[in-house]
Formats: C-alpha cells, sequence, structure tokens
C-alpha cells in the first residue's frame, strides 16, 4: 500500500487536541451508560469520574508516547493475542448474556439478525415475527446475508470479534504495521460501552467496520469499469438494507465517486441504491403482514418531535454541503467525510433520546447508534498516526 496519502496528517496526529477529543467523546462517554447501570449508586460517581479520567490520560500518554509504545504493539504475536482474547470473552459471556431470554431479561439484540438468517435458511421471510422481548426486527436481508454463515453455524458470538479482525487487517494492509492493527483493537478493549454490546450480540461495531469496508473499496474502484466496480456497488446494496435509516449510503458514496468521474458516480449510486430497495421490496412481498424493519421510520417514537426534525435536516443539509466542498480524493478524506455523513443523522437521534430520558445515561439506548460510525472515525485516526519502522520487517 502506497502511503502516500498518509504523510501530510502525520505530523499533526499528537497535537491536535480536537482529534483526541472526537475520538474521546465517541468511545468513552458513551461508556457511562453501562457504569450508571451496573455500578452501586455510592460509586457511581467515582466511578464514572476515574474511568473518563482514565480514558484521558491514556488517550494523552499514547499520542506523546507514540514512538516507544509502537515498537512494543508492532508484533503480530500482540495482535494474535488480542484477537484471541476477544473470541474467548465473546464465547464465555455471549451464552450466559443470551440464556437470560428465558426469563425475559437481558437483551434481544442478536435475536433480529439471527431470526432473519434462520428465516433465509428456510427459505422465507421472517419479517412479520418479533424477538422475545417483543420489539419488530430492524436489520434488513441484505445485511442479514452478510451475517448468515455466523447464524448457520451457531457462531453468532464471534461475529463482532470476526468484524474487528477484518478492521485490524485493513488497517495492517494500508499501514503496514502491526502496531496500528493493535492499537485499533485496544481502543475498542478500553471501551465499556464495546464489552457490553458485544457480548449481547449487538451488530453496531460489525456494522460500522463493514462501512469502513465499502468506503474503502468504493476509493479502490475509481476509474474502473471491471467486474470489481460492480461487485463493490453490490456490497455496498446489501449494506444499505442494514438499517432502512442508511438508504443514502449508496448516494453518498455515488457523489464520492463522482467528484472525480461523474458518470461512475452515477452508476454506482443507480446500481448499489437499487441493489438495497429490490431486496426490501422482495422480502417485503414475502413477508406476510407488515415489514418491520420500516418500524424504525414509520412508527412515532416518543422523542423525535418536529423541532428534533427541523434541526435534522438543517445540520444533515449542513454536512452534505461541507461533505462537497471539502471531499478530497484520499484514503483519508473520504474516511473523514463518510464518518461525519454517517454520523449526523444517529447523532441527532441519540441526543435526541438523551435529552428525552433528562440524562439518565442508565437507560440510554441510544448510545448504541454511535458505534455505527465509530469504526469509521477510528480508522482514519489510526492511519493518520505516524509511520514507524518502514524499511523494517514486523516483528514476531
Amino acid at each position: 500500500m502506497d502511503n502516500s496519502q498518509l504523510k501530510s496528517y502525520n505530523s499533526a496526529w499528537s497535537s491536535n487536541s480536537l482529534n483526541k477529543i472526537l475520538l474521546y467523546l465517541m468511545l468513552y462517554v458513551p461508556s457511562i451508560r453501562p457504569l450508571a447501570k451496573y455500578l452501586p449508586e455510592q460509586l457511581l460517581l467515582i466511578g464514572i469520574g476515574l474511568y473518563l479520567l482514565g480514558a484521558l490520560v491514556g488517550i494523552y500518554l499514547i499520542t506523546k508516547k507514540w514512538d516507544m509504545i509502537s515498537n512494543f504493539l508492532n508484533r503480530m504475536s500482540v495482535f494474535a493475542i488480542l484477537v484471541i482474547a476477544l473470541i474467548i470473552v465473546n464465547l464465555v459471556i455471549y451464552p450466559r448474556a443470551d440464556a437470560l431470554k428465558t426469563e425475559l431479561r437481558g437483551s434481544d439484540q442478536d435475536d433480529n439478525l439471527i431470526i432473519v438468517g434462520e428465516g433465509i435458511l428456510r427459505g422465507e421471510s421472517a419479517y412479520h415475527l418479533k424477538t422475545y422481548l417483543g420489539n419488530p426486527i430492524s436489520p434488513g436481508p441484505g445485511w442479514a446475508l452478510i451475517s448468515l454463515p455466523f447464524v448457520a453455524f451457531h457462531l453468532y458470538a464471534l461475529f463482532t470479534p470476526a468484524s474487528l479482525l477484518l478492521g485490524g487487517l485493513i488497517i495492517k494492509r494500508y499501514s503496514g504495521e502491526y502496531a496500528k492493527a493493535n492499537l485499533f483493537l485496544l481502543f475498542w478493549m478500553s471501551s465499556l460501552i464495546f464489552w457490553e454490546i458485544s457480548v449481547v450480540g449487538s451488530d453496531m461495531v460489525a456494522l460500522g467496520i463493514f462501512f469502513v469496508v465499502a468506503i474503502l473499496l468504493s476509493h479502490r474502484i475509481i476509474l474502473k469499469t471491471s467486474l470489481e466496480f460492480y461487485l463493490v456497488a453490490i456490497l455496498t446494496g446489501l449494506l444499505i438494507t442494514s438499517r432502512i435509516n442508511f438508504f443514502y449510503l449508496g448516494i453518498l458514496l455515488g457523489v464520492f465517486i463522482g467528484k472525480q468521474n461523474i458518470r461512475q458516480g452515477i452508476l454506482f449510486g443507480v446500481i448499489s441504491t437499487a441493489t438495497g430497495f429490490l431486496l426490501h421490496g422482495l422480502f417485503m412481498l414475502m413477508t406476510d403482514g407488515f415489514y418491520s424493519p420500516l418500524h424504525l421510520i414509520l412508527l412515532p417514537k416518543p422523542f423525535i418531535n418536529s423541532t428534533v426534525l427541523i434541526i435534522g435536516v438543517i445540520l444533515c443539509a449542513i454536512t452534505g454541503v461541507l461533505t462537497l466542498i471539502y471531499l478530497k480524493p484520499t484514503i483519508l478524506s473520504w474516511l473523514f467525510w463518510g464518518w461525519i455523513c454517517i454520523l449526523m443523522p444517529a447523532l441527532i437521534m441519540s441526543l435526541a433520546e438523551l435529552f428525552f430520558l433528562k440524562f439518565d445515561f442508565a437507560i440510554w439506548e441510544g448510545a448504541n447508534y454511535l458505534f455505527v460510525a465509530s469504526p469509521i472515525y477510528l480508522v482514519g485516526y489510526i492511519l493518520s498516526a505516524p509511520q514507524i519502522h518502514q524499511n523494517k520487517p514486523v516483528s514476531l
């Protein structure tokens, strides 16, 4: 991988306070939720304070002492150990969390993809069903197809660890360093809310990593009209169905491509969007009753009112204009503006819910929404770190 697109960002990595603040807000502030949920009331304030302070100090030390830390992290053995740790934790805790369904407790986030996947294996639509907690299914059929191997072989507990492995390998591929791949894993593992959503089978982090894949592959296929171009467009179409809210993903990447080749951008947007909507349409016809992914936009939510909608439309419009103006043909620029465009609607929903709950972090489910966009920013943030050992082999 040619790192020439990354070098111009390296000098500011440790000194740019905004980058560190954004990382802190995305990975650690949402971790207030599990602390508020599980800590005793008498330990709540001190627990939250110590955790947030520790995260702040950790980010500061990593960016200031990166040369020293990267020497240790630049080992394939460290990468293997971290991946194995992720797998073991999920294999041990996920079944226990899943067993709570027998008591009608716990989380039903994993049931969404499992129910749909099992329906696909039977050759039918399962979107008329609900989870054991009575919630409608949100993920669409394309995303269910991507996760289907984990459902088919009863390995759903490994979906998030496998996605993080993919994210780490992507960073290794683009940076040439295990140090950055290991830093990527360590950042996730230091976030308490990551562990909370991972062990209950949430697909948010995995979805964000596949969005990274779509952005990077879309950047790769610019000026190509080969089979690869059409495959990436179809993959993006599958991801469009992940949640009905992300209907614009194909159009977004089509605009990114179109800034360099208008014809290609239009073709990509049409193919990917058509793929997503055709899948939705097919499964809608197969569903006996209400097609449940539509609940995200059709069913009312108490924290969404006219004020929130107006603010949301204005902020999303501003985001779109700024993206058109400032998007550059570099990988890091695509990741940054892709992150902004995916984050903005999720951020509005998340904060609207938090205000509605009067900042009751313990029941703030909107924190999960932020983790779709977080992998995109984190990959760009880590790829912009200074290169190390550019002429030396990676240590084993």
